[in-house]
């Protein structure tokens, strides 16, 4: 199996680094005029946030592409599908901040996005490709994949609310200020929620049905469980919302914590596996 050591393993071209770090650049670009703009409490230059955006997205997939579709198979290392789902997440984002106000996240999203498209590129192989996707496998990946950028964006969205509450009751000025008032944030949380447990639901329930011999992968089991946790918690926090009109801190702290479930039934465990066992 390649390891962290076998980085020259990689059949990486120029062009791929090249494509990547001008995403990167172009990333904290408009990370950049997103903050000046926040910073500054005027309206932001959105077609020039959203067109950068845009070009890093598009230049970050095919970087992405490249990385991911080797000549030895399909490669779902660590840092490979943080790149993968950042992308995702960038272009949910970009693509609504065109007629919903969420170009504020792109402050945070677009340097992690940054971050990870850097670590897929330079860091070695975590896994070993796999030389054959059978079409449900196919779907549960793309399934989760969706879910996690969905669910990635809500959680970002529910610091962005927890915050907001907790400005609006001390009733001191922030950065927040600029921002669209707290029921209209609260409404697209709980959409990026609703769709991303929907997503969520589907990977699970294709997870079951496709992978074969699911209960006997290494470290399948505590990725499984915490998973399901976080799926209950989503749901819990649904209807709440709908049956107990949950909103404000309390929504947020509850999606806050699902999604740190989430991050750490699949992240967690693939790190362990991948960068603590593999090197043992």
């Amino acid at each position: 199996m390649l390891t962290l050591q076998d980085h020259n393993a990689r059949d990486r071209t120029p062009m791929t680094s090249v494509l990547g770090l001008t995403a990167c650049l172009l990333y904290f670009l408009a990370a950049a005029f997103q903050f000046t703009a926040l910073r500054q409490a005027v309206s932001p230059n959105r077609a020039a946030v959203v067109g950068l955006g845009i070009m890093a997205a598009v230049l970050h997939g095919i970087a992405g592409w490249q990385e991911v579709l080797r000549e030895t198979g399909v490669a779902f290392g660590l840092f490979d599908m943080a790149s993968a789902i950042s992308l995702v997440v960038v272009a949910i984002v970009v693509l609504s901040a065109l007629w919903r106000p969420l170009e504020n996240l792109l402050v945070v999203i677009l340097p992690f996005a940054a971050i990870s498209l850097v670590l897929s590129l330079f860091t070695g192989d975590t896994y070993s490709p796999r030389t054959a996707l059978p079409n449900g496998v196919f779907a549960h990946v793309l399934a989760s994949v969706t879910a996690y950028g969905l669910l990635t964006v809500a959680a970002v969205q529910a610091v962005v609310v927890w915050l907001q509450d907790r400005s609006l009751r001390a009733k001191r000025p922030s950065l927040l200020t600029s921002l669209p008032p707290l029921q209209t944030m609260e409404a697209l949380l709980f959409e990026l929620l609703l769709f991303g447990v929907a997503c969520l639901t589907f990977a699970v329930a294709s997870g079951f049905l496709f992978i074969e011999d699911i209960f006997e992968r290494r470290g399948m089991v505590h990725h499984i469980v915490i998973t399901l946790a976080s799926w209950i918690v989503f749901a819990v926090l649904i209807w709440g919302r709908f049956r107990l009109g949950w909103r404000g801190a309390q929504a947020a702290r509850w999606a806050m914590s699902g999604f740190a479930l989430l991050l750490l039934g699949y992240f967690g465990s693939k790190a362990v596996l991948e960068l603590v066992l593999e090197s043992a």
